[in-house]
């Protein structure tokens, strides 16, 4: 589908309520001027490919953006693209090895890219209550980065028998906490980083899938296009 039409239909709805959007006050602060023309071309894309789920942590910025769109187009012309809706997962988030959220910019990720060794590399040395300076402090899971990914990798029965009062009474230190997350987490994300590398040896493969994937999204998109500039009038 043509960029500039992508962008066209999501500048003409939305693109002066971007500045008031509450969701990405903070987003707005840290990037670039180029946010709202970038912004404005993703969202156009998210509306136009309605019916394809897009899973996320919690319902973030771009959702919520894309949903301004899809309202405010359906309201200036006619009903035409269908309000989209979070595919929220079972985490809504996930810290990074720092404490502050996972992201490439912080440099604090821990990718299902990253071989079993790297992953306990990373692990290892994360940030957890700050309140437990010495071995014998107690500490508070809720407030510990590494408790959050056990939320994730750790069985309920072992979290709430073991680390959890372990680490309230200070009858574990981190790195036993680490350690037990580190047991369940590598089981999980080990064979998702070899399917990984066996997959980039087949490169040819996963071209195919890619193209098979966007020839879908095309078929929809340019579906909705249509409907878009009918009811544009152009």
């Amino acid at each position: 589908i043509d960029a500039d039409a992508r962008l066209d239909v999501a500048d003409r709805v939305f693109h002066r309520h971007l500045d008031r959007a509450r969701a990405v006050e903070d987003e707005v602060v840290d990037l670039e001027i180029s946010f709202s023309f970038e912004a404005s071309r993703l969202r156009g894309r998210l509306v136009l490919e309605e019916g394809i789920d897009r899973e996320v942590g919690r319902r973030d910025a771009d959702i919520e953006l894309t949903r301004e769109i899809a309202r405010r187009f359906n309201h200036l012309y006619k009903p035409v693209f269908t309000i989209p809706e979070a595919k929220l997962t079972d985490s809504p988030k996930i810290p990074g090895t720092d404490g502050r959220k996972m992201s490439k910019s912080y440099n604090n990720c821990i990718y299902l890219s990253d071989p079993p060794e790297t992953v306990q590399a990373n692990v290892k040395p994360m940030v957890t209550d700050p309140a437990r300076v010495r071995r014998t402090d107690p500490g508070n899971p809720e407030v510990c980065p590494v408790y959050d990914l056990h939320k994730i990798f750790t069985p309920q029965g072992e979290r709430e028998s073991y680390v959890v009062p372990g680490c309230r009474t200070a009858a574990i230190g981190c790195l036993d906490c680490k350690g037990v997350l580190l047991n369940h987490m590598l089981p999980v994300l080990s064979p998702i980083y070899e399917r990984r590398v066996k997959l980039a040896e087949q490169a040819g493969e996963v071209e195919d899938i890619l193209a098979a994937g966007t020839e879908r999204a095309r078929k929809v998109a340019g579906a909705s296009l249509m409907e878009a500039k009918k009811a544009m009038g152009i």
